[in-house]
């Protein structure tokens, strides 16, 4: 459990009023939470080349599996570079 400099427990109280006015200023929804920046900076990861598995220990997932399930849509598809790789490697003879 995360504390304040003079030792209470920091609550989820605390940290959304701490959310309000940063939120406000930069025009975010009043709906907005502290979940959202938690959600955009796991897209800014996955985006910047990071792996399921750094970004499962960044966010203090517990294995991969949940943050897959949340974050799968967000990693680029690996078909294109699957078929660069292995293309040309079995060439079949001419039909004559």
């Amino acid at each position: 459990m995360l504390k304040t400099g003079q030792g209470r427990c920091i609550t989820r109280g605390m940290v959304s009023r701490g959310w309000r006015a940063p939120a406000a200023k930069v025009g975010l929804p009043e709906s907005s939470g502290w979940h959202d920046l938690r959600h955009f900076h796991a897209s800014k990861l996955i985006a910047g080349g990071s792996s399921p598995r750094a970004v499962t220990s960044r966010l203090g997932h517990k294995d991969p599996t949940g943050t897959l399930r949340t974050y799968e849509h967000l990693w680029p598809d690996d078909d294109g570079r699957m078929r660069d790789t292995t293309d040309g490697l079995v060439v079949l003879p001419d039909a004559a």
